[in-house]
């Protein structure tokens, strides 16, 4: 970057710099940078927290968001999940990537994990893959956005009349067996086929592939990037899958600030009040949505100016806000990019 032409524009500079480079501060850059910062003729840097539901700053009143992924995040992602295709064979990364164009034209708000929804609660002896759970899931997404959602599964739970059946009770090895569809599970999934919001995934192939690859297809992260008032909502995969315990998430974690920002983006979790079991009365569904702000460096407009706020460590607890008088941001400012 060319110098600036004020000492103020030039540490303005620098704190883009510091937003865009690093998510959170340890403890003794915090302490460092505000002891500094605190000396600095017409700059202001105080130690405020941010509300968890509304995501305003204590210090300048400013609200703070959740910054999409960068063009560059997207496409670090989007190439590792190719990459963990292909490690499997040639052919699985070119049906990962026909999955990615076709989905890609369809835009969708949401996408569900099915088989993690399926089996979620259901870890106790007769625990089985819950077709009925996935619908209560599927009808709340519509319910909510107006729209099918698209729902990604395995294809034994589709295309077989005996599908396998996978749940383990805390404390004992996983019981894995074959269960067959009783007639009012096969309305559900004929359902779902004759919906054209179903995609099966091949056997061989991870399901979080697929359904990390929509919520990246789906979303334009160009506007978000660029444009973030006219962006359209991230989409999100409902699921309560971390992406810890298999290699996509080893090749994801080669970026560990993108894989990061993607789920503090992307995914809704969910819960059922207790277990779907047949004869009982159906459970609560709940659905939680990423928070409107994430925690990660970031700037805002704040008073008509612009403000600056860094995070002490990843939980937020404490937030290092910055501004200065008289410092406007340029007319197209929009806040963008947080940190990458």
């Amino acid at each position: 970057r060319r110098l600036a032409s004020s000492p103020a524009s030039w540490l303005a500079l620098l704190l883009d710099s510091v937003v865009a480079e690093h998510d959170t501060l340890s403890g003794a850059s915090f302490d460092r940078l505000s002891r500094v910062l605190r000396q600095v003729p017409g700059w202001t840097a105080q130690v405020a927290t941010v509300g968890p539901a509304d995501g305003v700053c204590s210090g300048c009143g400013a609200s703070l968001c959740a910054p999409p992924l960068s063009i560059e995040q997207c496409h670090t992602l989007r190439d590792a999940l190719i990459q963990a295709a292909g490690s499997r064979s040639a052919a699985h990364a070119e049906r990962l990537r026909a999955f990615e164009q076709w989905v890609a034209s369809r835009q969708y708000s949401y996408v569900i994990d099915g088989a993690n929804v399926a089996y979620r609660l259901q870890n106790f002896i007769g625990g089985h893959f819950s077709y009925e759970q996935v619908q209560m899931i599927v009808t709340e997404v519509e319910r909510r956005c107006g729209r099918p959602p698209l729902l990604v599964l395995p294809a034994p739970y589709v295309m077989k009349d005996r599908v396998p059946n996978h749940t383990q009770k805390r404390g004992t090895q996983p019981a894995k067996q074959a269960l067959t569809r009783t007639p009012a599970q096969e309305i559900i999934v004929r359902q779902w086929v004759d919906g054209g919001h179903l995609w099966t995934v091949p056997d061989g192939a991870d399901d979080d592939w697929y359904w990390m690859v929509a919520t990246l297809s789906c979303t334009s992260h160009d506007t978000a990037a660029h444009h973030p008032s006219a962006a359209q909502p991230a989409t999100r995969v409902v699921t309560n899958d971390s992406m810890r315990d298999h290699a996509t998430a080893a090749m994801l974690q080669l970026d560990r600030r993108a894989f990061r920002r993607w789920a503090q983006h992307h995914v809704a979790g969910f819960d059922f009040s207790f277990p779907w079991l047949a004869g009982k009365p159906e459970p609560r569904v709940s659905l939680a949505e990423p928070p409107p702000f994430i925690v990660c460096s970031q700037a805002a407009a704040a008073g008509g100016g612009r403000s600056w706020h860094l995070p002490k460590g990843p939980d937020g607890g404490a937030w290092l806000c910055i501004s200065a008088t008289g410092l406007n941001p340029p007319e197209d400012w929009q806040g963008w990019p947080s940190g990458g």
